[in-house]
């Protein structure tokens, strides 16, 4: 049994480049870049009208009762106008291009229509109400670097320079393997004996988060049935997660399986809890990481989050996120193992505090969804109110 930080750079160790590919853009939301995109002209490409209301010449504005005659309208999504006379003013609408001769917009709002032109009843400030040419961003300068997470702004950048189409990195094949005669489908009503597939559902939505799109397998616990499975299921993927079947028990096949087909194992059983009876290792040089988790939902939720996270950024080249909390309570860890205790948030006087839930064991997986994260308690350590932990989070503060 290794420790848990033993067991994660292990786990780093067999990282591999995933490579990238083209997407649509309407399909990149969630996704990250595999390159730095860059400006294709100036933004604003022109200095662009913030305002309903009129262009003018600041150094040639008068008293309040003189009036600017109007020249004509300068229309979002037409081509430039020129001001010809300095003592007129020309109309404009918002993100039409500033005309020619202006310097200073001033909105309605802060005019008197008299007849055919305008009195200003607020004084102006020069260049007031415009959007200067190149102000947010020169022609090729970066806009988003590579590795960026694709949110609905960087959506809008993309298409402001014209990316129909998207280079991500490419997400990694991943089939998710369950094991058990115990478990019956969703829509199954158990016997007395058997439970509904739960965990395969839950590793399912959280790798779609990552916009990863998994298969589904479940195999019953039978050698030959396990065998056959397995060695189709690691030639068609980059990863196998697989839930149940690695702890001590009398049906539990799958270490002996995976040495039969030459996976190569890095570590079973790690000094943690709850998910100690992890297993990893890689197979065909690398070619295929295999997660074997246990079968007990928080222990395998757990387990995806603390290493098939770090494994999928590494490979990523993205960095390891450290997320910190203050405990609201004394919390004591007086075993030898790496506790991850799920704890919920709650902010207060600005910082945000781990409050404890309570949970009935690894098999709780309703405390799952009371919780928003683990915090991490160091063996054999305890920690006073206010103390700074490590906090792996699954769901934000604010959905």
């Amino acid at each position: 049994m290794i420790s848990y930080k033993d067991a994660l750079a292990k786990v780093l160790t067999c990282t591999k480049s995933l490579g990238s590919e083209k997407i649509k853009l309407t399909d990149a939301g969630g996704r990250f870049l595999a390159e730095t995109v860059y400006a294709d002209r100036d933004f604003p490409p022109f200095d662009r009208v913030t305002m309903d209301g009129i262009g003018v010449v600041f150094s040639a504005l008068q008293s309040e009762e003189t009036v600017y005659k109007i020249e004509t309208i300068a229309k979002a999504g037409a081509p430039q106008v020129t001001l010809s006379r300095s003592d007129n003013c020309i109309e404009v609408t918002t993100g039409a291009m500033l005309p020619k001769g202006c310097d200073t917009v001033i909105p309605y709002e802060h005019l008197l229509k008299v007849g055919e032109g305008y009195q200003i009843k607020t004084k102006p400030k020069l260049g007031q109400n415009i959007h200067s040419k190149g102000s947010d961003a020169q022609n090729q300068k970066p806009l988003l670097l590579k590795g960026s997470p694709i949110f609905a702004p960087e959506i809008a950048i993309l298409a402001t320079i014209g990316k129909a189409e998207v280079p991500v990195l490419k997400s990694p094949s991943v089939t998710i393997v369950s094991t058990g005669d115990e478990l019956v489908p969703v829509s199954a009503i158990p016997q007395p004996h058997q439970i509904r597939m739960s965990n395969t559902f839950m590793l399912y939505e959280a790798l779609r988060q990552w916009q990863i799109k998994p298969q589904l397998l479940h195999i019953p616990d039978d050698k030959v049935a396990l065998h056959d499975a397995l060695s189709k299921a690691l030639n068609l993927s980059d990863v196998l997660i697989i839930s149940g079947g690695v702890s001590m028990g009398k049906f539990d096949f799958l270490p002996e399986i995976l040495d039969q087909l030459e996976v190569k194992k890095l570590f079973h059983r790690v000094a943690q809890k709850p998910g100690k009876p992890i297993w990893f290792g890689t197979w065909n040089a690398g070619n295929c990481a295999v997660f074997s988790l246990p079968g007990n939902p928080v222990s395998s939720f757990l387990n995806y989050l603390v290493y098939f996270q770090a494994w999928l950024r590494s490979c990523w080249d993205l960095p390891l996120t450290q997320n910190h909390v203050k405990t609201s309570v004394i919390q004591t860890n007086a075993s030898i193992l790496t506790q991850f205790v799920p704890v919920r948030l709650e902010v207060n006087e600005g910082h945000f505090y781990a409050v404890l839930i309570g949970n009935n064991g690894s098999g709780d997986f309703l405390s799952l969804s009371q919780s928003d994260g683990f915090i991490v308690l160091e063996p054999e350590s305890e920690y006073p109110r206010n103390s700074i932990l490590p906090y792996i989070p699954f769901r934000s503060l604010y959905p």
